[in-house]
C-alpha cells in the first residue's frame, strides 16, 4: 500500500470491518475484461463463502480463472469541508486476494450457508434438500488481505451520514443559498467542535441536528426542477 499511514495493520480491526460489512464485491477477470459482482457472504477463519445458482456468468468466469479480488467496506459517511477538495468520505475498507473453488459436500454447503444466514437472519434456518442440491456454494480462502482507513475529519457535534437519514426532526424548505450557508457553518463547527468565531448559527431556527434535514429538503426540491 502506497499510503502506509492509512493502512490497517491490526488483524482484529480488519476482522471487525468484515464483521460490519453488509456486501462483499468479488472482482474477476473475464478474458481481457474485468467483471465485478456484489454478493451476500459469510466468513470464518480466513475463508469467505458465497452462494449462487448452478448456472451463470460468474461460474463460467471462475471456471476459466479462479483468482479473485474481494472488497468490503464499513463505517461509510460523508466528510464535509469548506472547499471542494476538502470534502471526502470516512470509511474502513478491506481488500483480499484468493482463489475461488466450489464447496462439494452437502454438509460443507450447509455449514457455509449457515455462516451466510447468520450474518443477515435471526435464529436457525432450514434448507430444503431440493433447493440445496440446486445451490452452488463458493469458498475463497484468503491468500493476502489488507485494510485501509483514511484520516478522519473531526465531526464533533454533527450527526453521521446514516443519522442524517434516520433522525430527521421535521421537513424544512430552504433556498440553495441558505443550504450553502448551513453547509459552511456545519463544516466549521465540525472541525472546531464549536460555532466558529465571527460566524453565527443561521437564523432559521436550525439546531445542529436540523442541518442535514435542510440539506435533504433542498435536494428533494431540486429533483423536481
Amino acid at each position: 500500500m502506497r499510503r502506509k499511514e492509512k493502512e490497517i495493520t491490526d488483524a482484529a480491526e480488519i476482522e471487525a470491518v468484515i464483521a460490519q460489512a453488509q456486501v462483499c464485491r468479488m472482482a474477476m477477470c473475464d478474458g481481457d475484461h474485468p467483471y465485478v459482482v456484489p454478493l451476500c457472504f459469510g466468513y470464518a477463519d480466513g475463508i469467505f463463502y458465497f452462494h449462487c445458482a448452478a448456472k451463470g456468468r460468474k461460474l463460467d468466469v471462475l471456471k476459466k480463472n479462479p483468482h479473485v479480488c474481494l472488497e468490503l467496506e464499513a463505517g461509510v459517511s460523508l466528510k464535509p469541508g469548506l472547499k471542494a477538495c476538502d470534502w471526502g468520505m470516512n470509511y474502513r475498507s478491506v481488500i483480499a486476494f484468493g482463489r475461488a473453488e466450489r464447496v462439494a459436500s452437502s454438509e460443507a454447503k450447509r455449514r457455509a450457508l449457515d455462516l451466510i444466514m447468520a450474518r443477515y437472519a435471526l435464529g436457525e434456518v432450514d434448507y430444503l434438500e431440493a433447493a440445496l442440491s440446486k445451490t452452488v456454494v463458493i469458498q475463497v480462502e484468503v491468500m493476502s488481505m489488507t485494510g485501509k482507513s483514511p484520516d478522519r475529519l473531526k465531526t464533533r457535534g454533527l450527526p453521521s451520514q446514516s443519522t442524517a437519514h434516520t433522525s430527521l426532526r421535521r421537513p424544512v424548505a430552504c433556498s440553495s443559498t441558505s443550504a450553502g450557508s448551513l453547509l459552511r457553518f456545519a463544516a466549521l463547527w465540525g472541525m472546531t467542535g464549536k460555532p466558529p468565531v465571527g460566524q453565527q448559527q443561521p437564523a432559521d431556527g436550525f439546531g445542529v441536528l436540523d442541518i442535514p434535514c435542510a440539506i435533504i429538503s433542498t435536494a428533494r426540491s431540486n429533483e423536481t426542477r
